[in-house]
């Protein structure tokens, strides 16, 4: 199945308990990365993540519940987390503003 990207407006700069760090702007990178070695895969707040990231990839929970629970598994795992600039929107009418026209 093939999922579309559910970028936040806010990403996240992770901190893990083994050291490793990452960045993390979608749900689909948040689900990779609960699921591929994750530090603590017992708590309820992980598996809250995964079901949460699953249904936000298959349409049926809102990505912003998905990132809450993310950071909630991030602080059960001990992780240190600190939220980045925000992206700016993008412009889907294929057009974009630019400074040079005033």
């Amino acid at each position: 199945m093939i999922y579309t990207e559910l970028i936040w407006s806010t990403p996240l700069h992770i901190n893990l308990p083994n050291g490793k760090e990452h960045t993390v702007s979608s749900v689909n990178e948040a689900f990779a990365l609960v699921q591929d070695g994750w530090p603590r895969i017992d708590g309820e707040q992980y598996r809250q993540c995964c079901l949460t990231c699953r249904a936000a990839l298959n349409g049926r929970a809102p990505a912003a519940v998905a990132r809450e629970h993310f950071i909630a598994a991030c602080l059960e795992a001990g992780a240190k987390l600190s939220a980045l600039s925000p992206v700016p929107p993008r412009v889907t009418d294929g057009t974009a503003f630019s400074s040079q026209h005033k």
